[in-house]
């Protein structure tokens, strides 16, 4: 919920802003303010909004691909992929057709059984977004130093992977 006099809005795209007296002024170093437009601070997190202002954070306007001229956000695939019970992580990479092409990375220990599953819960569950996808399998995710999946380091390995299969 927001506090104090902190106003909300989202974007036409689903992106939070917020503004109010605690707003900060600017970041350090950025003298345009691109963050900031008519007081508002674009936060970069995507949000719904509820009839009582509760705000439920979706996902980052940063991991937001366009495929075919599709916005699709890949914090929604993997939180629908997830049902599937592997680990995975949904990237994206340039398509000379389609824009960007989604890739979801498995790690090896799963990539026995995780085609066939990746595929039929993608077409159930995103098919009107995705104009196809590949599946990149990994020997292990790489972990930052808080245990997290390091997502730049896992596009690197796979795009080193790709340049010489």
């Amino acid at each position: 919920y927001p506090v104090g006099d902190w106003q909300l809005k989202l974007t036409r795209e689903g992106e939070l802003c917020i503004k109010g007296s605690q707003m900060m002024l600017g970041y350090l170093g950025d003298p345009t303010q691109s963050k900031i437009n008519n007081g508002w601070m674009h936060t970069g997190d995507l949000a719904d909004i509820d009839a009582n202002q509760l705000v439920t954070i979706t996902g980052r306007a940063d991991r937001t691909i366009n495929i075919n001229g599709e916005k699709v956000n890949l914090d929604r695939i993997e939180s629908l992929l997830k049902s599937t019970g592997l680990q995975l992580k949904a990237l994206a990479h340039e398509d000379d057709i389609h824009g960007q092409r989604l890739v979801i990375a498995v790690e090896k220990n799963d990539s026995a059984h995780s085609r066939e599953t990746l595929y039929d819960v993608i077409n159930q569950a995103i098919q009107p977004w995705c104009h196809g996808f590949e599946i990149a399998t990994v020997e292990r995710f790489p972990h930052n130093s808080r245990g997290k999946v390091d997502q730049c380091a896992l596009e690197k390995m796979i795009l080193t992977r790709r340049k010489y299969d």
